[in-house]
């Protein structure tokens, strides 16, 4: 029987929880700490658990096709973002338009702009051959 310890990364599912197991495993040869990551859904029971809780899970009987494990205790509560509304507020107060760079002109503009002056420059040279041949 396995006893993890993970992070709770999802906890939309009714009575399901999704833990994410994180280990370290050190590459054979260029001796660099690889992160690797397993997914597990566990059963909850009755607790109330946010993303970001740290849990304990223990594995039990298949419970469903995925669900192979159980919570058995809370070693970590996630803090919980009470002022959404200050945060948000303080993003839009921020002044970013006497910072502002121009933006660059699309490729598009770019060739309608320089087939403009193309024109131009005929009209130009059109006009200059009519003075010329009265």
């Amino acid at each position: 029987m396995k006893n993890l310890v993970g992070k709770i990364s999802s906890n939309k599912m009714t009575g399901t929880v999704a833990v994410t197991i994180e280990t370290f495993k050190m590459h054979p040869i260029y001796k660099k700490r690889l992160r690797r990551r397993s997914r597990f859904l566990a059963q909850t029971g009755e607790k109330e658990l946010r993303i970001g809780d740290l849990v304990y899970i223990r594995e039990v009987r298949p419970v469903s096709k995925l669900v192979h494990f159980r919570v058995e205790g809370v070693l970590d509560r996630a803090e919980i973002l009470t002022d959404i509304k200050h945060a948000t507020k303080d993003v839009a107060e921020v002044d970013i338009t006497s910072e502002a760079i121009p933006a660059k002109p699309h490729a598009k503009e770019k060739e309608n702009e320089a087939a403009t002056d193309q024109k131009e420059d005929v009209k130009e040279a059109s006009n200059k051959g009519q003075a010329n041949g009265r």
